[in-house]
């Protein structure tokens, strides 16, 4: 590739699903974008991802946020002419505690303000949708018909193949070893082959990698990488495929059918969190230190989830998924500037990622073009924090993030 056509608008350094989203918005916009990454597409943490799209929620922004992955699909879908396999199976939501309860009636009522159809359900009604969910007399239930999953694999393809045919360019075997900068800001990246590309717009989806771009330029993303997990059961009759998701905020697990069998997680309470210089390039071939085979997460978490779901017994574990997401002390994520002019970052998905891919990718597209946002973005600014506070380096910010991943309810 000569100099000349080593200049872009706009480089996204990180192929995962919310850089793929990222260069499908912008390549829309007619930007000139060039994509990098080391590995293939979508193959590190995007790969790990149980892939939940959620517009029940109590927060408005993250809703909107949501639904714009929803637009995205269908977008997606009539454009390359192809089957996504979305599950649009809709969501189930109990609890019985106050909180839960609380939560419960706030998601409704957020989520029928968008008018999006949201039923509160009986045991009765319960029992109809799931057999084999045991619920008591004064559970609080409710059913958002417009809710499903996807394979996460097969979105970010999608937003690949729609941003180059819309001119965006693939680089692979391209790991960026710095972000160059000069008196007027981002310039370009130099990758570890010696090659470099200019740009004076880059946006940074690396996840959990991130840190390691930005430490060189004396700057900090609120991020950390912290475990997500779940289990999958080796096939059952009884799990239906048009089964919908399953939340329980008080057992602070969700449940989804997966290739015949149960997919199913529990919300970290082992805190297990670690220093992105640990991550390997492929993430596949990573575990954390602290629990690594999951085994104390799931014995802390069975029985509050086997109440619910007395079948659990009865189950076989036919795998278990120890991924890596990135989270925030708030749980929000994080997109905007940086400080630099022309960085941007698009990351800290906090376990949603997928679900708010379409978002991601809108939201950073029209923040760089200096469109007014569809949503509001400064939930997402990363400058939220405090500079002096952040270091996803050292563990008691870590745990910080950590704690946002344990306290988490929704699907």
């Amino acid at each position: 590739m000569s100099t000349t056509n080593r200049h872009f608008d706009v480089i996204v350094i990180g192929a995962g699903i919310l850089g793929c989203a990222s260069a499908d918005y912008l390549s829309a916009q007619g930007q000139k974008v060039l994509l990098l990454d080391r590995r293939a597409p979508a193959s590190a943490t995007t790969s790990q991802a149980a892939a939940l799209l959620g517009r029940a929620r109590g927060d408005a922004t993250g809703l909107e946020m949501v639904d714009e992955t929803w637009r995205a699909i269908e977008r997606l879908q009539t454009n390359l002419k192809e089957d996504l396999d979305l599950r649009a199976c809709g969501s189930l939501h109990a609890g019985v505690s106050a909180a839960a309860s609380a939560k419960i009636h706030t998601l409704a009522d957020e989520t029928s303000k968008r008018r999006r159809s949201v039923r509160y359900l009986d045991t009765h009604d319960l029992q109809t949708r799931l057999p084999w969910l045991q619920a008591p007399k004064d559970v609080v239930a409710v059913f958002v018909a417009e809710d499903g999953y996807i394979d996460p694999y097969q979105l970010a393809s999608a937003y690949l193949r729609h941003a180059r045919r819309c001119g965006a360019r693939l680089q692979l075997n391209a790991e960026v070893a710095e972000i160059l900068t000069d008196s007027q800001g981002v310039c370009g990246v130099r990758c570890a082959d010696g090659v470099s590309y200019y740009s004076r717009q880059l946006v940074l989806t690396g996840g959990p990698w991130s840190a390691l771009l930005l430490r060189p330029l004396g700057l900090a993303p609120a991020m950390a990488p912290v475990r997500s997990q779940y289990w999958i059961s080796a096939p059952d009759a009884r799990i239906q495929p048009d089964t919908p998701v399953l939340v329980l905020p008080d057992a602070n697990a969700y449940a989804r059918p997966e290739v015949g069998g149960l997919l199913f997680g529990l919300r970290d309470r082992q805190r297990v969190h670690c220093s992105p210089e640990l991550l390997p390039e492929d993430i596949h071939r990573f575990s954390f230190d602290q629990d690594s085979n999951g085994l104390a997460s799931l014995e802390d978490g069975y029985a509050g989830l086997q109440r619910w779901l007395p079948m659990l017994d009865e189950l076989r574990i036919a795998a278990y998924v120890s991924g890596v997401s990135s989270y925030t002390p708030d749980g929000h994520f994080l997109i905007g500037s940086l400080g630099i002019p022309g960085l941007w970052l698009a990351s800290g998905c906090c376990g949603g990622g997928v679900g708010a891919s379409g978002g991601f990718g809108r939201l950073i597209a029209e923040l760089i073009s200096g469109a007014k946002p569809f949503t509001n973005a400064s939930l997402y600014d990363p400058n939220r924090f405090d500079a002096h506070d952040v270091n996803p380096f050292d563990p008691a910010f870590r745990l910080r993030c950590a704690l946002a991943r344990e306290g988490k309810v929704s699907g």
